[in-house]
């Protein structure tokens, strides 16, 4: 049985929502370490840090396909 193909814009909406959601994760969970909801300093850090690479690799991502884009903008047909 064969796996369904994935365009590219779909794959692309569904690691913005995963990213979106890492961030959306570590804000709660500092909300909740800062209101003194839990005291979990190592799953606070885990998730910072699991928020910040998603971020750095979107941040990477988006800046290769804007350069692949300029590219091909400056390719004539």
């Amino acid at each position: 049985e064969k796996m369904p193909v994935n365009n590219f814009a779909d794959v692309l909406a569904s690691s913005l929502e995963k990213v979106n959601n890492l961030q959306t994760e570590r804000a709660s969970m500092i909300d909740a370490f800062a209101s003194g909801q839990t005291q979990n300093v190592h799953e606070l850090m885990i998730s910072m840090q699991k928020a910040g690479l998603a971020m750095n690799m979107t941040t990477a991502v988006r800046t290769k396909v804007m350069e692949a884009y300029k590219e091909l903008t400056r390719i004539q047909f």
